[in-house]
Order: structure tokens, then C-alpha cells, then sequence
């Protein structure tokens, strides 16, 4: 099977590595320095967690010609970018599969229409990644475990393509999980990723900072409960589940959450790739903005963390504690305890009474 990764960062690299080893006839397309890189040192991988670094011989290309064939064209690479890459996607028409794995709060509609909804799969590919001159620095695998990718059709049919592409990537060991509403979970990541990289940055770029400041642990639990709100308004299901915490959870106890989640050093690989991704996840938070807006809904702590992306915008001081804490939905919650304890203990009452 003929597949051209589309994007060299450390996504596409690692992904262009896993395919190669497993046999597929596999290109990668690069431009720029990187380009050169690839074509002077070959494809060059070390693994974030292992260290272990490995060259692969896998074909360079530095562009989509409209003769071009494919099977597949698997497109890795940030939001910001794929404006400028869909008119030459467009114009090849031999391409019958172009699958889109990463970031996308919008959807699919602008993707469909520039190159026929009939091509167009989304997905995203569960791995970290940054290039560092000719050297791409990937993981997939964290603690022993690959996390699966997730891929879907924009309709939520399991089709016979959806099947095949994905035997390709088991057949890479790189697992991958079906999804029936693609387009909800991408906007979902985004909910979480959004924040969680503002967050990021407003503790200039420190994840120790940031478990040492309550003040962006406070903004960041708000701004996620901010953008799950937005998701509510328009009725897309929240995916993962576990995701509905940020909902209902008292604010003192989704702290609680956050503080446990800094401490896992699994996270610092996560924040490895923030750190190449910023102006994506700026992207990502000015998309999901248009979906507040047109919900007439404010955000004004996911807007705070939205500036934190750019580059002009000042961390917070490490050890801020300005904000108060909100502890009514404790209150409300004791409150509500309180008036179920004492309805029980009344209905035990009577019931005791009419025994007598």
C-alpha cells in the first residue's frame, strides 16, 4: 500500500518510522530545513522516554503533485497549517483517502468541501513530539502503554476504508479505536489541550510552576468548565466521560484533581509538545472562541488562558493566590446532604410510629 505521511514534525516522523518498519511503501513530506535534514541524515528518531535512537531510510518528498498516487495521504500535522495545504490536496485527484489526524475544533466541513467529502476521514494520533535540528523526538508509548489513536468517518459509519486503515496501523503496533462521532471527541480534546496549554504558559512553561500556583490551577479549572458549557449549549456529547467532572464537581474538589494530576510525570511529556505547538493551540482556542460567541456565551478564564498562548502575554507570579476558591457547590452540597439525612431520619420516624 502506497502511504505519504504529510507533515515531518515529530508526529509525522514518528508515524512515517512505525509504517516503514512494518513494511508499507511509505514517503514523507517535508519542506524547509527540515527537508534538508532528511535528505542529509536520513530519518532520524530518538524516543522520548527510552532514548533509543534509530535512522530509517524512509522516501523524502517535499511536495503532492497532482499525477501523484496514493492509497493514503495521512495529514499530521497543526490546525494553523492546513489552510494553506488544501487547494494542492484538492488538485490531485487520484488520492482516494485522506485521512486528517490531529487538532480540529471547526470540523470537517471546510475539509469536505475543498477536497469531496468521499476522501475526507479525521482522526488523531496519540503520540508527543518536537524536532530539534535533524533529530525528531517522539513517543507513543508511556509506562509500558500505547495509548490508541482514534479515527472515524465524518458520518460515524464503520466503512470498509475506516477497517483498512486501520489493520495498517495495528499491523504497525499502533493501535487505534473507532469513533462514531469524530468531530465531538476532536472538539472535546480541544476543551481540555486548550487550557491545560494556556495553563502552561501562564506558568512559563513549568510544570513544577504550575502545581506551585493556585491561581492558574483555579483559571484552568474554570476555563474547562467554560468550554464544556459551550459543548453542552450546542448538545455534543462529552467524550470521555470523565471529562463531566469538570461539570459537576465541586471547585475545591476539581483542585484537588488537578494538583494530583501535576504530580504524574507522565504529564511532562504531554507538555513537551505544548511547547512546539503554541501557535496551534492558539488556533485551537480562537475556534472554539467563535463557538462561545456564537452561543452568546462569555469565557472569560478560557480567554485568559488563550492569551497566555501568545507570545507577548506575561506568566503569572509562581506562587500566585489571588483568586478565591469557590466553595459554594460545597456548601449547596453539604446543604443538600443535610436535607436528605434529615428526611431520611424523619420518614424512619413514622415509620417507627406507625409499628407502635
Amino acid at each position: 500500500m502506497r502511504i505519504l505521511v504529510y507533515g515531518a514534525g515529530g508526529l509525522g516522523s514518528l508515524l512515517a518510522a512505525r509504517l516503514f518498519e512494518s513494511g508499507q511503501e511509505v514517503s514523507l513530506l517535508a519542506r524547509g530545513q527540515r527537508l534538508v535534514n532528511l535528505h542529509q541524515n536520513g530519518l532520524v528518531l530518538e524516543d522520548l522516554i527510552t532514548h533509543l535512537r534509530r535512522t530509517y531510510a524512509v522516501r523524502v518528498v517535499d511536495t503532492l503533485a497532482p499525477g501523484d498516487i496514493y492509497d493514503w495521504v495521512i495529514i499530521v500535522m497543526g490546525k494553523q497549517h492546513l489552510s494553506e495545504i488544501l487547494p494542492t490536496l484538492a488538485v490531485n485527484q487520484n488520492v482516494r483517502n485522506y485521512l486528517f489526524m490531529g487538532n480540529n475544533v471547526a470540523g470537517g466541513a471546510a475539509l469536505a468541501e475543498a477536497v469531496g467529502r468521499e476522501r475526507v476521514l479525521l482522526g488523531f494520533f496519540m503520540a508527543v513530539g518536537k524536532i530539534a535540528g535533524p533529530v525528531a523526538y517522539a513517543a507513543n508509548q508511556i509506562d509500558g502503554e500505547i495509548s490508541p489513536s482514534v479515527i472515524g468517518e465524518l458520518d460515524g459509519t464503520v466503512s470498509p476504508r475506516l477497517i483498512e486503515i486501520a489493520a495498517v496501523f495495528e499491523n504497525a503496533h499502533l493501535p487505534v479505536q473507532f469513533c462514531s462521532d469524530i468531530q465531538a471527541w476532536l472538539k472535546c480534546h480541544a476543551a481540555l489541550i486548550v487550557p491545560l496549554g494556556g495553563a502552561y504558559f501562564l506558568a512559563d512553561r513549568s510544570l513544577l510552576r504550575m502545581a506551585r500556583t493556585r491561581d492558574v490551577q483555579i483559571i484552568l479549572v474554570r476555563a474547562v468548565r467554560e468550554a464544556l458549557q459551550v459543548l453542552r449549549f450546542y448538545k455534543i456529547p462529552i467524550m470521555p466521560s470523565s471529562l463531566k467532572l469538570f461539570l459537576w464537581l465541586p471547585e475545591p474538589l476539581a483542585l484537588l484533581l488537578i494538583e494530583r494530576a501535576l504530580q504524574n510525570p507522565n504529564l511532562a511529556y504531554a507538555l513537551i509538545h505544548a511547547e512546539g505547538v503554541r501557535s496551534e493551540i492558539n488556533q485551537l482556542g480562537r475556534e472554539f472562541c467563535l463557538l462561545a460567541r456564537g452561543a452568546g456565551m462569555l469565557a472569560p478564564h478560557f480567554d485568559r488562558l488563550l492569551l497566555a498562548t501568545t507570545p507577548q502575554s506575561r506568566p503569572l507570579p509562581e506562587g500566585s493566590r489571588k483568586l478565591p476558591v469557590d466553595w459554594r457547590s460545597v456548601y449547596a452540597l453539604i446543604g443538600a446532604l443535610a436535607a436528605m439525612a434529615g428526611l431520611a431520619y424523619g420518614i424512619s420516624i413514622l415509620r417507627s410510629r406507625r409499628l407502635d
